[in-house]
């Protein structure tokens, strides 16, 4: 099974966090926080009950007396579940949260020694075992570079086979690794550009590895066999397919389906006068030879996104994600003749089953997946028909408030966040204390960005609405004496047959006027910047910019609108004097890092650039100004390796200074201008934060970062709340957890 290659986990991209279990180890207890001041105390919602955390199925597997499924809870723990009566019932357990975080575990194998697995912690693979199912340990693998994408892993005779890619010099190259133990690994495959996407292994011994070459004009499909254990691979021929456009462009996935290999491709077929780019199956022997086009296998027609195989047991499900105008589906159908499609309304599925699973107990096939926002488990003697089975579900407490941004607002702060599943805004006085908060969208799909709040209390929130891996919808949202109504936001005009997306950034109010950013997806790689502007927050007016010309060119053209070059960020705001400043990151174009935008009347910008060549990617997460310099905040994506930490200096928008910010912090998230210095937040890549003080943007001082070091700290924002504060999220080993508002020294 190639867990990696399924895509879109429900629930926001960025949930891939858990914790693991030390084998054997029990954890000293937690001491309590030190004394301080109380801690920021959030309000819950009222006449609103806590709402359960999200929890996936991530792996199952069975080695006939147990069955392992592992999985996630909320951001904060690891979940596994064991049964021994073949998956009729399952116990389950949360993973005590003592180490740092790890998410995603996949490629579930069992082996002589006991139960292994992948995950990822902070960008990096990290390997879980466990003697008995239930007793974790987690180890960082040897030998395997943190820029490697591992697809898929498996067990060839006594060895560790790991597949995938890697990235090098902005490329991905296709790799293979080779391991004794799971843990030391060395490289066995070490080819240009492409991805080998999985593996799979016969009986007698012999594997495959299917993939994708991209050294030539087209993607073309390889296919590779080793009968020596993984230790040499000789490439396997692969007749043409029929394909429209050069032939078929790549292979998802191979699985062993009891009869010899199977695998899974994708490419363009003659559909009337044009092309549509679908799933086929090719089948080769025990031996990885012969392989040809399945002609029995009766799969969809429509457009496809990706495909790829369940195995377990000698056994397949093929999955084919397609795509009928705008919508995205995941489809199931049993290997063998015809293959059939599986109906799964009589198990109780609604809809889709999302993220699929399968494992093989004995003559059981148990199939696991997401269905109507819970995890689910099914099961079936003859792989077409199935059942509702009985998952145990995790029974962690419904998480605290967290904090998005905090806004001096009349007489106090106004605090928004997230709060029983849905988004809520806080009001606190002058006196400390903080009322009852007003509910802004009880929409699950529904995420913000930041706000602004004027001198009256009115208040503008920006954010989108996630599409489960179709990208977001812009939101946006005005808050006026205890009433919420949404601003529509005009979808932009799609590009083709791609679906108008995009988002809203963190908006400003200046004078009396609101500011919307935001950016519009045209298509994958055409994004449209866009900066609206009202005056009573009824009427909105989306900026057009001035025509500007690069230094030595008098040919360009009028730009009729603003652009992000192959960089989906909205911008970042700040009024600076007289002129109100954009700026946004950009990516691949060599020599282009970032795009500012300077307007003097809210209405027309112009755009201008800054350049630097020794970086792929540009993320810019905030920018502020005192009325004479401009700083902006963000992060350098290096190749692969960990994000550096800088910031930009300019005073009139138009040029810009790079300033590195000492050590080895990540990206800066947050930056204010308080009384007569500036503050920044940075973080790591490890996810612990660093504090900055400076009075000249030029040289930073490193602020102890308050709060109980015993605890796991996130800075949330940095506000004036008579003086400079930070709003300190921290988080205890125990699962304890307080959002604090301290002071700066």
């Amino acid at each position: 099974m190639n867990a990696s290659s399924i895509s879109g986990l429900p629930g926001p991209a960025a949930i891939m966090v858990a914790m693991l279990l030390l084998a054997g180890c029990t954890s000293p207890p937690t001491p309590d926080p030190p004394p301080g001041p109380p801690p920021l105390e959030l309000p819950p919602l009222p006449d609103r009950e806590a709402q359960p955390l999200d929890e996936w199925v991530t792996a199952i597997e069975s080695d006939g007396d147990q069955v392992v499924a592992l999985g996630e809870v909320g951001v904060t723990a690891t979940t596994y579940r064991l049964s021994v009566d073949g998956g009729a019932t399952f116990t389950e357990a949360t993973v005590a949260p003592e180490l740092t975080r790890v998410g995603g575990p996949s490629n579930l194998l069992r082996t002589p020694d006991g139960w292994w697995a992948l995950g990822e912690r902070d960008g990096a693979p990290v390997v879980l075992t466990s003697p008995d199912g239930t007793s974790w340990s987690g180890t960082a693998p040897e030998g395997i570079d943190r820029t490697a994408d591992i697809r898929e892993v498996a067990l060839v005779g006594d060895r560790f086979v790991a597949v995938g890619s890697q990235l090098v010099d902005d490329e991905w190259h296709r790799r293979a690794w080779l391991s004794d133990d799971g843990i030391a690994w060395r490289t066995v495959i070490e080819d240009k550009r492409g991805e080998l996407s999985a593996i799979a292994v016969a009986p007698a011994g012999t594997a495959v590895l299917v993939g994708y070459d991209d050294t030539g004009e087209r993607w073309r499909e390889i296919a590779l066999a080793s009968t020596d254990g993984g230790k040499s691979w000789r490439p396997r021929k692969l007749p043409d397919t029929g394909a429209e456009q050069g032939g078929a462009q790549r292979l998802y996935d191979v699985a062993w389906d009891g009869r010899g290999f199977l695998a899974i491709g994708g490419g363009w077929f003659a559909s009337g006068r044009s092309a549509t780019y679908r799933a086929y199956l090719r089948s080769a022997d025990e031996g990885g030879e012969g392989w040809h086009r399945r002609a029995d296998a009766r799969l969809p027609e429509q457009t496809m996104d990706q495909g790829w195989l369940l195995d377990s047991g000698g056994a397949a499900i093929v999955v084919v994600t397609t795509v009928d105008r705008k919508r995205r589906s995941e489809r199931l159908f049993r290997s063998g003749a015809g293959t059939p499609e599986l109906r799964l309304d009589a198990a109780g599925v609604k809809g889709e089953l999302d993220s699929p699973r399968l494992a093989r107990a004995g003559n059981r096939w148990l199939l696991t997946g997401w269905s109507q926002d819970r995890p689910v488990l099914l099961r079936s003697r003859d792989g077409v028909s199935f059942e509702r089975g009985d998952l145990a579900h995790a029974r962690a407490a419904a998480p605290r408030p967290t904090v998005t941004a905090v806004r001096a607002g009349p007489g106090g702060l106004a605090i928004l966040g997230y709060s029983q599943g849905a988004i809520a805004l806080w009001s606190r006085g002058p006196d400390g204390r903080t009322g009852v908060p007003i509910m802004i969208s009880d929409d699950p799909d529904d995420w913000i960005a930041g706000f602004a709040m004027d001198a009256d209390g009115t208040a503008v929130i920006g954010g989108g609405a996630d599409q489960d891996g179709r990208g977001d919808l812009p939101r946006a949202w005005v808050v006026r004496g205890g009433r919420v109504e949404r601003i529509p936001i005009a979808d932009p005009e799609p590009s083709g047959d791609v679906p108008a997306t995009g988002e809203i950034g963190v908006p400003m109010v200046n004078e009396g006027t609101w500011y919307l950013p935001g950016v519009a997806d045209l298509s994958e790689d055409d994004h449209r910047t866009m900066i609206m502007s009202s005056t009573d927050l009824a009427t909105w007016r989306e900026a057009r910019p001035l025509r500007v010309r690069e230094k030595g060119r008098r040919d360009q053209p009028e730009v009729t609108d603003l652009r992000s070059p192959n960089r989906r960020s909205a911008p970042r705001l700040a009024a600076h004097g007289d002129a109100l400043i954009a700026v946004a990151g950009m990516a691949t174009d060599p020599g282009l890092a970032m795009a500012s935008w300077v307007s003097t009347d809210g209405e027309r910008y112009a755009q201008h650039s800054y350049g630097l060549r020794s970086a792929s990617s540009v993320s810019l997460y905030t920018l502020a100004s005192d009325g004479s310099t401009l700083l902006a905040g963000g992060g350098l994506d290096q190749d692969g390796e960990p994000g550096r930490a800088v910031f930009w200096t300019g005073s009139d928008g138009k040029s810009w200074k790079q300033v590195d910010l000492p050590g080895e912090s990540d990206r800066v998230e947050r930056v204010a201008r308080i009384g007569e210095r500036w503050y920044a937040a940075s973080a790591m890549a490890d996810g612990s934060y660093r504090l900055w003080s400076a009075t000249d943007p030029a040289t930073w001082q490193e602020l102890s970062v308050p709060g109980d070091p015993a605890a796991e700290r996130e800075i949330r924002d940095i506000v004036d709340a008579g003086g400079p504060h930070v709003v300190l999220e921290s988080r205890y080993p125990d699962g304890r957890a307080r959002t604090d508002l301290l002071p700066l020294g």
